[in-house]
């Protein structure tokens, strides 16, 4: 069994490509996506409770949307690139505008990878640089 386990690590690992693995918090797996987003956004927000916005993106499901409004003091939506009804990924340049706008607020940015409704996959490697550039965390909800 401490191969099967082994081996899974490793593909959520080459999935992720962290880099320096010191620097990651949590690599969370379980039968529902639910509850496990709900812990981590308990377990962020009590963690720097100084950085009380979180921006999460509109296309969200409420399993990664509503634990964020449960726990943390504010919730930013980040917009979405293209109009109704042809929204797209994750709008870089609004994220960069929010970043900007709330400064030393920002504790995380929660997305999702992709939308398991439209199969838009999200920029997670430029959301995730924005976001470290100004020390925000990112949850990637990737149980899509």
């Amino acid at each position: 069994m401490n191969g099967a386990y082994d081996w899974a690590h490793q593909q959520v690992l080459n999935f992720v490509r962290p880099g320096d693995l010191r620097r990651h918090i949590a690599c969370l797996a379980g039968a529902g996506s639910t509850a496990l987003l709900n812990r981590l956004a308990r377990m962020l927000t009590a963690r720097r409770p100084e950085r009380d916005i979180v921006l999460v993106s509109l296309m969200e499901h409420h399993a990664n949307d509503l634990p964020h409004r449960k726990h943390a003091r504010g919730v930013v939506h980040i917009p979405l690139t293209g109009e109704a009804p042809a929204l797209g990924a994750i709008d870089l340049t609004a994220l960069e505008r929010l970043l900007e706008q709330y400064r030393d607020r920002v504790n995380y940015i929660a997305i999702s990878a992709a939308s398991n409704v439209t199969g838009i996959v999200n920029p997670v490697h430029g959301i995730a640089a924005l976001a470290h550039a100004h020390d925000a965390w990112v949850v990637v909800d990737a149980s899509q």
